[in-house]
């Protein structure tokens, strides 16, 4: 089983799941971070191909409140969709990506990510 870290950002929640390093965001903090209406963003998952999504239970830190069964939108789409919906915050995050990676490739341990 999966062991998922909920981190909350004023109000938005991101999941890690600390043994894969895999990274999600739930449907909720998509509308969010997106400017997409929440429906919108459902409707949208319902769409998708079964198992894209994954499902659990977490825990939100904010108030130890379950959410069951969350569908969780994995980083690799969230980007994707970004592209159309808030292209300004997806270039930021494609930016900072590709800092973390030259990094990584170069064995820089330094992550600072500071670009003109």
């Amino acid at each position: 089983m999966p062991r998922l870290t909920v981190f909350e950002n004023e109000g938005i929640e991101f999941v890690i799941d600390i043994e894969t390093g895999e990274a999600f965001v739930t449907q909720t903090a998509y509308a969010r971070i997106s400017g997409v209406r929440l429906a919108t963003v459902t409707k949208r998952c319902q769409l998708l191909e079964p198992g894209v999504l994954k499902v659990a239970d977490i825990e939100k830190a904010s108030n130890s409140k379950i959410l069951p069964n969350c569908q969780l939108i994995p980083a690799s789409l969230c980007f994707k969709w970004l592209t159309k919906d808030n292209p300004k915050l997806a270039l930021t995050m494609g930016i900072s990506g590709a800092i973390v990676h030259i990094h990584a490739a170069a064995g820089f341990k330094n992550h600072r990510l500071i670009w003109n």
